[in-house]
């Protein structure tokens, strides 16, 4: 269905911008586009005009498309960074976003999230180049973008899903507007079924670089502009090929790197061949929330950790409660009655169930399994 709406604007002077809002339609995969002509009182003259983006539910985007280019990120920025276009290996890999806490290699963000970035201040004379502080981030401020990405000048990871169109590309100007001396974070959650092979494909403008849980799987510093297909291939850059992906969820990250002008990358799929594999791997999924924490497995009375529970457990358990012995990677483990306190009674209960015949200990118990609650800091399953 179609809907005309008619404004009348009495405007003295220079015509201001005009802004519009289009809602999607209910049903997913279906398109509302604002289009329509615009007229002057007393001229025979129109002008078309068209919206330059399409409204479209958030679902009815592919995470990965046909090309095997991934479409979900969260997205933040826009940092000012004094490198430029090629800002050079070293300045590409320090850390943009710290908050002196929360470091680039683990942060696990969802849409809506901030952090309180530490920017670097340079001194008179001093070179973006110079060492900076350890808590310290790369990044001078958070710039003004111009569509109020982040309110409070606050830098906040936002919910980005590319169109699947010719390019395949996410535009960060789209984002945050046309800016210069910029840096810009996209990151996405991989979720894989079975431990698989996969090589990527990666195009940007400017220098780049991609993380893989936290290591660096491809770098390339770079003034450039983006053209059809991928620039960086296992080909050019082995890095790329043959990445071994584990069962189980995994972050990926890119860092793009901007000078002036358009400011854009796009990361895919690609199979063993060098060609684009539609819709990615098989069993690899994309998302935009991290998986939930797994519950680590522990064996009730277990307290030392050696996947038995004996005399040597009770031992461990008075040693840690009072004589400031070992502290248990399972305080689970050594809670022995699970009366939710560790105490002398712990290690009575068991050495009343190995040698006079007393109740056995609360599950898990003597199968090795995970708890909703638990203190163990580690798996301690064998």
């Amino acid at each position: 269905a179609t809907s005309t709406i008619t404004w009348a604007a009495s405007v003295a002077g220079a015509l201001p911008t005009l802004t519009y809002k289009v809602t999607p339609p209910a049903e997913a995969g279906q398109r509302a586009v604002f289009e329509g002509e615009l007229t002057e009182p007393g001229s025979e003259f129109y002008f078309r005009t068209k919206g330059d983006t399409a409204a479209v539910r958030a679902d009815s985007f592919p995470a990965i498309t046909d090309a095997g280019s991934i479409q979900y990120w969260l997205i933040l920025g826009p940092y000012e960074q004094c490198g430029g276009a090629a800002p050079g290996e070293e300045l590409i890999r320090r850390d943009h976003l710290t908050d002196g806490l929360v470091a680039e290699f683990d942060v696990q963000p969802i849409a809506g999230d901030t952090i309180d970035t530490r920017y670097r201040t340079l001194e008179e004379g001093e070179l973006c180049t110079d060492p900076q502080a350890p808590d310290e981030a790369a990044s001078l401020s958070l710039l003004a973008d111009l569509h109020g990405r982040n309110p409070g000048g606050v830098p906040r990871w936002l919910d980005w899903r590319g169109i699947d169109d010719d390019d395949e590309r996410i535009h960060v100007e789209q984002v945050y507007g046309d800016l210069e001396n910029m840096m810009t974070y996209a990151l996405a959650y991989l979720d894989v079924e079975a431990d698989t092979t996969v090589s990527f494909g990666v195009a940007s403008d400017d220098s780049v670089q991609v993380l893989l849980d936290g290591g660096e799987i491809h770098i390339n510093n770079v003034p450039r502009g983006t053209g059809p297909g991928y620039q960086d291939t296992p080909f050019t850059h082995p890095g790329l090929g043959d990445v071994v992906l584990s069962r189980g969820p995994h972050v990926l990250m890119v860092k793009v790197f901007e000078g002036g002008g358009d400011h854009n990358f796009r990361l895919g799929f690609l199979d063993a061949s060098g060609l684009e594999l539609p819709f990615g791997p098989e069993g690899v999924e994309i998302s935009l929330t991290p998986p939930p924490l797994p519950e680590n497995r522990f064996t009730r009375g277990d307290c030392n950790g050696d996947g038995d529970d004996n005399i040597s457990d009770a031992i461990f358990n008075l040693i840690y409660q009072f004589l400031g012995g070992n502290v248990p990677s399972c305080l689970d483990a050594c809670d022995v009655n699970e009366d939710g306190t560790l105490n002398i009674t712990d290690p009575v209960f068991l050495l009343d169930f190995l040698f006079k015949g007393g109740q056995p200990a609360p599950a898990p118990y003597p199968a090795c399994d995970s708890a909703v609650i638990t203190d163990c800091a580690a798996d301690t399953c064998p």
